[in-house]
């Protein structure tokens, strides 16, 4: 009964490629689908920086590569929180029957997430490979310090979860958080220095800028905040660990 209950992480990864393949047995393009917007976005904002149609000053050498790795990061950020609701909804009748199953929904719904953004990462590698500036090693350390963010949102996801599931007011409420905490996150626009005090806290802007770093100038980092939210929400994950049963419980009374 247990192991029917808990997959382990190999098969949950087996399902979410046996759900990734199911999305396009009848395309011949099939995964070009999940990243041809955000190879359209990347032409898009190269035609604006290129053809000098919009410019922050000169603080941003390569405002495209701001603009797109913000996104990009900012696009994970928003795929971890909502795609386990969708999946979850998805596999409603399974949660009934085997509740902990939750676990699973979840973990193919972060899987998909991690698949997506390291396909965003190579457009942007590519995006690179024709800027004057391009260092292989600043891209790697971009990448490797995008890490921090993934912890960080994919615990707050879990733990944001039973709510989000429990009222439409509270995902309707959410969603309309992170529309203004994007605008307050320096993903397309620059957060002027004088408001740079106020943006400790706001911790999905700590966590992007530390990423930010390595391919843009001028990009203010912190790392001790940065280690105190992911230490936080580390913590929270551990003390909230033996509540698990309790949870599923809620979510299975919700479904």
């Amino acid at each position: 009964m247990n192991q029917q209950k808990k997959l382990s992480i190999h098969a949950i990864f087996k399902l979410f490629l046996f759900d990734l393949k199911s999305n396009y047995k009848n395309s011949k393009l099939k995964y070009l689908w999940d990243f041809a917007p955000n190879i359209a976005t990347a032409l898009i904002w190269i035609l604006i920086f290129e053809g000098g149609f919009l410019r922050i000053g000169n603080s941003t050498e390569n405002y495209h590569i701001f603009v797109l790795q913000g996104l990009f990061l900012w696009q994970f950020v928003i795929d971890i929180i909502n795609k386990p609701i969708a999946k979850t909804n998805q596999y409603t009748s399974v949660l009934k029957n085997h509740p902990r199953n939750i676990f699973t929904t979840f973990g193919i719904a972060f899987f998909e997430s991690i698949y997506l953004l390291a396909g965003k990462f190579i457009i942007l590698f590519c995006v690179l490979l024709f800027t004057e500036s391009f260092s292989i090693l600043n891209f790697i350390n971009a990448v490797l310090l995008s890490i921090p963010l993934i912890i960080f949102s994919t615990i707050f996801s879990f733990l944001l979860l039973p709510f989000l599931l429990s009222s439409k007011d509270i995902y309707g409420t959410q969603k309309m958080f992170f529309s203004l905490l994007f605008y307050l996150s320096g993903i397309v626009f620059p957060i002027p220095k004088s408001y740079e005090l106020y943006m400790i806290l706001n911790p999905f802007y700590q966590l992007i800028n530390i990423s930010k770093a390595f391919l843009n100038q001028n990009i203010t980092t912190n790392y001790p905040v940065c280690l105190i939210y992911l230490s936080f929400i580390i913590l929270s994950f551990l003390l909230l660990k033996k509540k698990y049963s309790t949870i599923n419980q809620k979510i299975s009374e919700i479904l």
